[in-house]
């Protein structure tokens, strides 16, 4: 059961973050991995910066609540942690509530 999640399209007009607009950063949710995608510049959009983490490595996870969007940020036992901004709030929720359920599972 594999879930993808992608930031807002509108978020990314509404802040200027030209790039999200047009190819939004996305996370994939799996059982045992977890995974994000995101372009590296406009110029060379096919150039994409991709990170795995096993699902035993996520610490915890915090969402911060915006009026309209909202940022979760995964933080891991070693030293990177992961950020996705500009998510519907309905999909910030989904992804908590997923990501919370690996935690407790192991």
């Amino acid at each position: 059961m594999v879930d993808t999640y992608r930031q807002s399209r509108y978020w990314g007009f509404c802040t200027f973050h030209w790039l999200s607009a047009l190819f939004p950063d996305k996370i994939v949710v799996n059982p045992t991995f977890l995974e994000t995608f995101k372009r590296r510049g406009l110029i060379l959009f096919w150039m994409t910066n991709e990170e795995r983490l096993s699902s035993n490595q996520i610490a915890s996870i915090r969402v911060k609540k915006g009026l309209f969007w909202d940022t979760v940020m995964i933080d891991t036992k070693g030293v990177n942690s992961l950020e996705l901004m500009g998510l519907k709030k309905k999909v910030s929720n989904e992804v908590r509530s997923k990501l919370q359920m690996l935690i407790e599972s192991q």
